[in-house]
């Protein structure tokens, strides 16, 4: 093995540890072991699979969600003294809506009548409205505490064993829509309807790793997106693949729920065989991360520059900046790693703003990625203050479909700029203030070349 083998070695262990701290094999990961409870999930009955899938997938149409009807005076029952509704189920049974969660399979009939792509539902209309109303809230939630839609319609679960040889029986995900809840108002209650968000379906990314760890590379068939494959072709293909499995079945159910994949998208991501030429362990930031190299000197507080007379003094500022903000921003724009560190007010995201302002203007890219929405919109807000909003393209939550994908490009696209006839009498006037005010504090016996303690906004070195 060569040299560079053996020096990598270590550092793709330490990828590998923290790649498996991405993971979560046990049985409370609901991508694993998924369990329909009626506060986090709508499932549906008498409903065409293949109808409500191209709906949603092929053409990007709505499908509306169904009660039942509401039953006359005359078919309720006395229970403990009360009169109330029918039993759902039983009363969907009387009116002809099969009440199985496990759906049928098409008919096999020649030209058999197509169904309309619709999701029924063993809720009456005020139980369906409940449930919808509060999924609705916690997938709105998500996408404003994280960015990142949180809502499915799950096409087909796969029933298997926990472990080779276990009893216990897990459900789990195979086909997850990322869809978004529209409600209209009617009478006497309002009708609510699913919609596609744009994204691509969702990958079981964790029921893909729990089969190759412990089925001995289990692997199951992979849906293509860009096929014109059926929902239930594909799903007739993993039963096909897990017949020989003991008590493995797949299980023709649809569910509306709350899933999370983040964690999944990031293990695929730091898969090296995914990085051409070991682009990813042999690239800077990873080997400075993960590898034990530090930037500079590592450790304490990064340098703080006498401003006033550094080379870059005259960087391109949209917002106020102080000498440690100033600061970090030399050392980010030379090629340096910082982390910028302070309480709220502090002005990071204001830091954030100035450094992305000043990279545009050297004609770099910048990716910004931040953990909550409102980081983002924060510094989307100021930067469009500041008018630069025409060079941001979101890619997050539903910006990130291919509508408003392209509705971004075209905005740019589009975008004409006008020049500024008094910039450069600005500018002159600015250097001249400049010159003065240098006078002024070096004749008064002030230095801004003095040393001074760092910030509260500070930057850490690596």
């Amino acid at each position: 093995m060569s040299d560079k083998a053996n020096d990598t070695r270590p550092l793709l262990e330490a990828l590998e540890k923290l790649r498996n701290s991405l993971l979560n094999l046990t049985g409370r990961n609901r991508l694993l072991n998924f369990k329909h409870t009626p506060a986090k999930s709508i499932q549906f009955v008498h409903s065409d699979i293949d109808a409500t899938f191209n709906a949603l997938v092929a053409n990007s149409n709505r499908v509306s969600l169904l009660a039942l009807p509401e039953p006359p005076e005359s078919e309720h029952v006395e229970v403990a003294g009360r009169t109330s509704r029918p039993e759902n189920h039983q009363f969907a049974e009387s009116r002809g809506i099969s009440g199985t969660y496990d759906l049928d399979m098409p008919s096999s009939a020649a030209d058999p009548p197509a169904q309309a792509a619709r999701l029924q539902t063993l809720h009456y209309a005020d139980q369906l409205g409940s449930h919808a109303r509060k999924l609705d809230r916690e997938a709105r939630l998500a996408i404003e505490e994280t960015g990142s839609n949180m809502l499915y319609l799950v096409v087909g679960f796969l029933e298997y064993t926990d472990r080779p040889g276990g009893e216990a029986l897990w459900l789990a995900p195979l086909l997850s829509i990322p869809v978004a809840i529209e409600r209209a108002e009617g009478m006497p209650f309002p009708r609510f309807h699913i919609t596609p968000t744009g994204e691509e379906l969702a990958a079981n990314l964790s029921l893909r790793e729990k089969l190759n760890l412990d089925y001995d590379k289990f692997q199951l068939p992979e849906y293509d997106p860009e096929s014109e494959e059926t929902a239930t072709a594909y799903l007739t293909r993993v039963a096909e693949a897990v017949k020989d499995m003991p008590r493995w079945r797949v299980r023709r159910m649809m569910t509306l729920t709350l899933l999370s994949f983040s964690n999944m998208l990031l293990l695929r991501e730091l898969e090296p065989e995914r990085w051409p030429d070991n682009a990813l362990e042999n690239h800077p930031l990873v080997q400075q991360l993960l590898g034990g190299q530090t930037d500079r000197d590592g450790g304490g507080y990064a340098e703080e520059y006498p401003i006033d007379d550094h080379p870059r003094r005259d960087l391109p500022l949209v917002y106020d900046a102080d000498s440690s903000q100033h600061s970090a921003l030399i050392d980010v724009l030379d090629g340096h790693s910082r982390v910028i560190e302070g309480p709220p007010g502090t002005g990071k995201s204001q830091t954030i703003t100035n450094l992305i302002a000043a990279a545009i203007s050297e004609g770099k890219k910048v990716l910004f990625v931040a953990e909550k929405l409102a980081a983002l919109e924060v510094v989307k807000s100021r930067l469009a203050r500041a008018g630069l909003g025409h060079f941001v393209l979101e890619l997050h939550s539903t910006k990130s479909n291919k509508k408003e994908f392209l509705a971004h490009l075209a905005a740019r696209d589009a975008m004409r700029a006008t020049a500024v006839a008094e910039l450069n009498d600005a500018l002159r006037q600015k250097e001249r203030r400049h010159t003065e005010l240098r006078a002024y504090g070096l004749v008064g016996g002030w230095s801004s070349t003095r040393a001074t303690p760092p910030s509260p906004g500070s930057c850490g070195k690596n």
